[in-house]
């Protein structure tokens, strides 16, 4: 847990030195479940993180930001998604239907 802040902390402040801006968000890297775990939150949250973006299927309900604002869903997003594709996934047709990509 201390890693992650670390790491973490040393990202927040890289951003907020660069661009003068403060930072509240992060997207884990990669987001699936095996790359972040509730430590990894905790270490989010620790740095002043509000809001946080996973790689599970979306996209989220507002009631899911609002109970787990560290672990929301979004949409994968490829290079070969074309437009009717894309469209089925932002307005979570993948989810509804069990294919994650």
């Amino acid at each position: 847990e201390a890693e992650a802040a670390a790491e973490i902390g040393c990202a927040v402040d890289r951003i907020r030195t660069e661009t003068g801006r403060s930072v509240r968000t992060l997207a884990y890297p990669n987001g699936l479940s095996g790359d972040y775990d509730e430590r990894v939150a905790e270490a989010a949250r620790s740095v002043g993180i509000d809001l946080a973006f996973t790689l599970r299927p979306g996209p989220a309900r507002p009631r899911e930001i609002i109970a787990e604002p560290l672990e929301i869903r979004r949409v994968y997003v490829g290079f070969g998604d074309r437009l009717g594709v894309f469209g089925g996934k932002a307005m979570g047709a993948s989810r509804l239907l069990g294919r994650h990509r």
